[in-house]
């Protein structure tokens, strides 16, 4: 090994093939974030050096290693790490000569053009006519951009719209911008700049030494490549080590990971990730049995190749793929359309609505081929699975600590019976005790939810995976095969109040304990339902019965069969004993739909803690529990400014509006503080507790 600071004219003054692996990922960078301040500091350093000094900027490292060559063949380089600035680099010289070409400078174009492109005498094969060659995606449009005739016309070549070109335009525009009206001076500053004015550190290993080893220890101090690119190169070069052929691993397997369904970002909590990584992540829980942050997962799964697989590497890809495509086709079939979903289909479906990626490696486990599980079995543990889940999730106690639960369940489905593994699975969620992972019981959801304000309890999606569930119950598919021939259609229904939120003008009661207890039952989930249209203020407010009432406005959106009952058996009037004697059918039909076993009423140590609440003030307004020009005062100084709630859920401090009630706090008092604690509501109450209402 090698380590030398360079120039680009020490780097590239010889004739030579730099090689980007096929597997690399592909070039990334943009204006914004790397462009333009590269060519700022391009531009700074030919101005220190036009003025007499030794200016330079240094670029970074990069990272090649040499390959056996045949005799009489170009030196070839494998780019091990730094190609991205490598070939930004290649794309500003190009870009630069082209416009010194416009400008009548041959010279400087030649000197650039030597850092770019081999001399033809130098070569045999014309494909080398190029020093940088990619052998991924990028490199059409990189063959396209550097070979194109001066002026470049990009929106003509090749994918136009690719980094690549548009890097070269961007570079374009500013080399012309820059040397318009100047003189050969300045050009000749410019070219001098990008030849010997950058500077990076070069490491050149030689063919049998361990590039991983220097990959990986550079891009551990915050290199933006994601735990999937790190996973990808670390299987890439072991399958070299083993004698393989990393290329066609790469394209025949591990090159579906580039595409889009893959590299789209999601969200896990609070984070947001390549879905490729949250598989990798999922997939690896599922193989190991135990908990893997997502901070550790490049280090968790090397160490599982090194010390726990057990097998080939190219075996190992294989399985991952597969694993990866029993995964998309659920993911897919929970955000499509159809009705009709498998059993972990829906799952998904329902994991996704309530934000919780917690049981997924256990299904994974439970779907795996190797696993060896019956598709009737994985189907109850499945089920299980998820009322645990949701059972939890309507109770609005912590998840904290339940991936610790379902990677000790792997670990335990690891030493049974593919074929007993739905019992594994039940016995092991019904037997957890403590207050942070137990699986409810009937009597505690029934008792949590009856008279819950379930509509400000819960955020709209998981509210609508309620109700969605009571549809299906109603047909039929709590117990299986469903008696209307398919579920509700998921995501497009309404959530409508049958007694209305403002109730007092069509509903009126005779005194103020009826008014309270009208109050009390309007958001419970007995005078919830979905409709197929929504329906307009003025209907969805009007009383219960006449040609125009509220009853008969149902009609016209009944395909729901929750709604049809509704009409069937209170045609008369809707009230707060309608209201109660529903919220119980619901919850009969939800637990129904999500069982435990037959008695199960666990006996919980510890207190109860309720989830964490990430509600935003946007979300207290759009659930009506703080209304647009509302004001709040801070605590214990009311010689401070007020803070007014607007109608985009901001808070309006001092002209200014803030979307954290800690921000708002700050520019009250001047001071840092947890506004969600500090500011208070006409009535009293602090904000966060108007924030605990809704979970």
């Amino acid at each position: 090994m090698e380590t030398a600071v360079r120039t680009p004219l020490d780097l590239l003054r010889q004739a030579q093939r730099l090689l980007v692996p096929l597997y690399q990922r592909r070039y990334v960078w943009d204006a914004e974030e790397q462009w333009q301040p590269l060519w700022q500091d391009i531009l700074r350093t030919a101005g220190l050096r036009a003025e007499g000094a030794n200016a330079t900027h240094f670029l970074g490292a990069a990272v090649l290693q040499g390959t056996v060559a045949r005799p009489g063949d170009l030196t070839t380089w494998e780019v091990v790490d730094g190609q991205q600035r490598l070939t930004t680099l290649q794309v500003a010289f190009d870009a630069v000569a082209g416009v010194l070409e416009e400008l009548g400078h041959d010279r400087l174009v030649r000197q650039l053009t030597k850092l770019t492109h081999n001399d033809p005498d130098e070569v045999s094969d014309p494909a080398d006519d190029l020093k940088f060659r990619h052998r991924n995606a990028d490199g059409e449009p990189f063959r396209a951009v550097m070979n194109a005739p001066a002026p470049v016309a990009h929106g003509d070549l090749p994918g136009a719209e690719d980094r690549i070109v548009r890097a070269h335009a961007f570079f374009t525009t500013a080399a012309r911008e820059h040397l318009a009206g100047a003189d050969e001076d300045a050009a000749v500053a410019l070219v001098d700049a990008l030849r010997q004015g950058l500077q990076l550190v070069v490491i050149s290993l030689g063919v049998d030494e361990d590039s991983q080893v220097i990959f990986e220890t550079l891009n551990a101090r915050g290199t933006p490549l994601t735990p999937a690119d790190l996973i990808k190169n670390l299987i890439m070069h072991r399958v070299d080590a083993a004698g393989g052929d990393a290329e066609r691993v790469w394209r025949e397997q591990w090159s579906r990971f580039e595409g889009v369904f893959w590299t789209h970002r999601v969200s896990a909590g609070r984070m947001t990730l390549a879905r490729s990584t949250l598989f990798l992540q999922q997939w690896l829980i599922s193989r190991t049995g135990r908990e893997v942050p997502l901070g550790r997962l490049f280090q968790e799964f090397k160490h599982y190749l090194e010390h726990e697989s057990g097998q080939d590497i190219e075996e190992l890809v294989l399985h991952i793929v597969q694993v990866a495509g029993i995964y998309r086709g659920l993911v897919e079939e929970a955000e499509g359309d159809s009705p009709d979903l498998t059993r972990a289909g829906l799952a998904f479906y329902r994991f996704g609505e309530v934000d919780t990626q917690v049981a997924i490696p256990v299904v994974l486990w439970l779907l795996d081929p190797r696993n060896g599980v019956e598709p009737g079995v994985a189907e109850r543990a499945i089920v299980d699975l998820e009322s645990w889940v949701m059972r939890r999730m309507m109770l609005r106690v912590t998840t904290a600590d339940l991936g610790r639960v379902t990677a000790r369940l792997i670990d335990e489905l690891e030493t049974a019976s593919g074929q007993t593994a739905d019992e594994v699975v039940r016995g092991h969620l019904a037997g957890l005790t403590a207050s942070s992972t137990y699986w409810p019981g009937d009597a505690e959801v029934r008792r949590e939810l009856l008279a819950a304000p379930a509509y400000r309890a819960f955020k709209r999606g998981r509210l609508r995976v309620l109700l969605e569930a009571v549809e299906d119950a109603e047909r039929g598919f709590a117990a299986g095969t469903g008696r209307s021939g398919s579920r509700v259609m998921r995501r497009r229904m309404h959530i409508e109040h049958l007694l209305p939120q403002n109730w007092k003008p069509h509903w009126p009661v005779e005194d103020l304990a009826e008014e309270l207890d009208r109050d009390a039952h309007v958001h419970r989930l007995g005078n919830l339902t979905l409709l197929t249209g929504k329906l307009n203020s003025s209907v969805s407010n009007r009383t219960w019965m006449g040609e125009r009432g509220k009853w008969a406005s149902l009609e016209e959106h009944d395909d729901n069969l929750m709604t049809r009952r509704v009409r069937r058996e209170h045609s008369a009037w809707w009230d707060e004993a309608a209201i109660d004697a529903r919220t119980e059918h619901m919850l009969d039909q939800l637990l129904a739909t999500w069982p435990a076993p037959e008695g199960h009423e666990p006996t919980v140590g510890g207190e109860v803690t309720r989830e964490h609440n990430s509600a935003s003030v946007r979300d207290l307004v759009a659930a009506g529990l703080l209304q647009p020009g509302t004001r709040l005062t801070f605590r214990r100084r009311s010689d401070l400014p007020a803070a007014v709630v607007t109608e985009e859920g901001k808070l309006h401090v001092n002209g200014q509006d803030h979307t954290a009630p800690s921000a708002a706090g700050r520019a009250a008092s001047g001071r840092g503080c947890n506004g969600w604690w500090e500011w208070r509501l006409p009535d009293g109450r602090r904000l966060h507790e108007v924030r605990d209402q809704l979970a």
